[in-house]
């Protein structure tokens, strides 16, 4: 079949249960601020619920041989209330488009999260996906010991200087490891080196959504200063981070009440994007 053909194809739905258990160890995790979510998840949670049905189209029968190169390139997220605690989250997604170019597919995949019958929470990912593998990396690379990772700052460690807030992150291959039990999101290229140079990667490779709750916790700080929550983050991944690689997080807050995304290593651009910031609605 042609991966083209699953375009309007509907998963769900399905119930997640948002349980302090779950979200303490995301926020470990994600080296986050457990003092700053007693009674909600972070943004970043949002991953976990995204990736309660993702797994049911990437990794389906029909779609698996088309995973022998998969990306994930751009990613939003709209956060319409808090994801508290205790809240039980109906979640469905769609396959909204497919588009082949070149022998690859780019699939708009859109989730919704509601509780209660209202809507919390909305996603739009977009996946590289192909059936052919890509070149081995010429420049493969020795994986680092299992623990062995940078400096890495809890999100209550962030620096805040003026309109620029700034965080520094590494995680380790049990990080990554980690992170996948916790948010779901287990492509073996996190964490199996033989499939990440396989699909063109020097090695093991950080989730993108991990960088992205980094990010998030950046623009987080903004939103504090500013007694405001954080609306919507729109991403793009653009260079993988490696284990045991120190990212720096940057935020920048706009006059507008908009913050400028940029995650580095060294001279390379690992994500970009922008975060808006909204006034608190709790319910």
């Amino acid at each position: 079949m042609d991966l083209t053909e699953l375009a309007g194809t509907t998963f769900g739905p399905v119930t997640h249960r948002i349980t302090e258990s779950h979200v303490a160890d995301f926020i470990a995790a994600t080296s986050d601020d457990p003092d700053r979510w007693t009674d909600h998840a972070p943004p970043g949670y949002a991953a976990a619920l995204l990736f309660r049905l993702a797994p049911d189209f990437l990794w389906s029968a029909a779609v698996r041989p088309f995973t022998k190169a998969l990306l994930h390139s751009d990613q939003q997220f709209e956060w319409l209330q808090d994801l508290r605690l205790g809240d039980l989250i109906e979640i469905t997604a769609t396959v909204e488009t497919v588009r082949e170019r070149g022998g690859m597919y780019f699939v708009a995949f859109a989730m919704s999260a509601a509780s209660g019958g209202e809507t919390v929470l909305e996603s739009a990912s977009t996946f590289l996906m192909g059936a052919t593998e890509s070149e081995p990396s010429a420049t493969e690379r020795t994986e680092p010991g299992a623990t062995d990772r940078d400096r890495c700052d809890s999100a209550s460690d962030v620096e805040v200087q003026g309109a620029t807030a700034r965080l520094v992150k590494s995680a380790s291959r049990a990080d990554l490891v980690h992170y996948a039990a916790a948010s779901g999101d287990f492509n073996p290229l996190h964490w199996d080196h033989a499939t990440a140079v396989a699909a063109g990667v020097p090695g093991v490779i950080a989730h993108g959504l991990l960088v992205a709750s980094w990010a998030g916790q950046a623009a987080v700080a903004h939103a504090d200063e500013e007694g405001s929550r954080l609306g919507k983050l729109k991403l793009r991944f653009r260079n993988p981070l490696f284990p045991n690689v120190r990212a720096l997080v940057s935020a920048e807050l706009r006059p507008d009440k908009s913050v400028d995304l940029l995650v580095t290593a060294g001279d390379d651009k690992l994500v970009t994007g922008r975060a808006e910031l909204v006034s608190t609605q709790l319910r």
